[in-house]
């Protein structure tokens, strides 16, 4: 039994992260849906109908039991890329294209509008994490010789 590579463990302790950071937001927006929907519509509070208040309400309840879920899901991927599962792997190296695409439209947006919310930090991080993943995952013989054995 081949031992797992050091990169492998990095790139799966970076999946648990994000999934355990999702996990907590999505939780923290399901249970505050409504001080947080209040929050969003308090510059029209009074101009609002009560349909379009419960509606933006669900809607914030919806988007935290999807993130919930989703943390969840980031997190058995990152369980099963410590134990080798080759599928666990091809998962991650698409999160990586989606950590990559995140980036360069973070820069894109950033260099065209010279925005302070678009942070350049951010969009670097997630470009230059999104390219050492992928390559771990995929072109590293080590790495990939790792979930080929199991």
């Amino acid at each position: 039994m081949q031992k797992r590579p050091v990169k492998v463990t990095f790139v799966a302790a970076e999946i648990l992260v994000i999934g355990i950071l999702n996990l907590i937001s999505g939780l923290l927006l399901f249970i505050s849906a409504n001080s947080v929907a209040e929050r969003f519509l308090s510059p029209v509070a009074g101009e609002a109908p009560q349909e379009f208040q419960q509606l933006v309400t669900r809607t914030f309840t919806a988007v935290g039991a999807g993130t919930l879920v989703m943390g969840i899901i980031i997190i058995l991927v990152g369980i099963y890329m410590l134990r080798g599962a080759n599928w666990a792997r091809w998962v991650c190296a698409i999160m990586s294209v989606v950590f990559i695409s995140n980036g360069v439209q973070g820069f894109l947006n950033w260099f065209l509008t010279k925005s302070v919310e678009s942070s350049i930090l951010t969009s670097i991080l997630f470009l230059g994490l999104g390219i050492i993943n992928l390559y771990i995952l995929v072109i590293d013989k080590e790495s990939v010789a790792f979930f080929k054995e199991k």
